[in-house]
């Protein structure tokens, strides 16, 4: 992965996953003011399940993004959906640039 050496302190992780063939048919496509977006919709275990296993989320970065904010408040609200409590999501410092 390329990552600009300015997020390094982010300490971000990603995850990568190679699109299956099976898998097309349930991408999801959005048009946006400078691209048209691509993504697998991500799916969880049940919330409030304490048997489930879960991913160990500590902490989830949003942006830099134009509505930051907004998508700090939905990530935030997903979590609690799926059972991680809340207070985990926060907003990047680094400013949104539409180049």
């Amino acid at each position: 992965m390329v990552k600009d050496p300015g997020f390094a302190a982010e300490k971000e992780c990603r995850i990568v996953h190679e699109l299956q063939v099976g898998e097309l048919r349930n991408m999801r496509f959005a048009q946006k003011t400078t691209l048209m977006s691509r993504h697998l919709p991500l799916s969880f275990p049940n919330g409030g399940e304490a048997w489930v296993p879960r991913l160990p989320i500590v902490k989830v970065l949003v942006g830099p993004c134009r509505h930051k904010e907004v998508t700090r408040i939905s990530v935030d609200t997903l979590l609690r959906k799926m059972g991680y409590g809340t207070g985990l999501v926060f907003s990047s410092k680094s400013p949104f640039q539409k180049t």
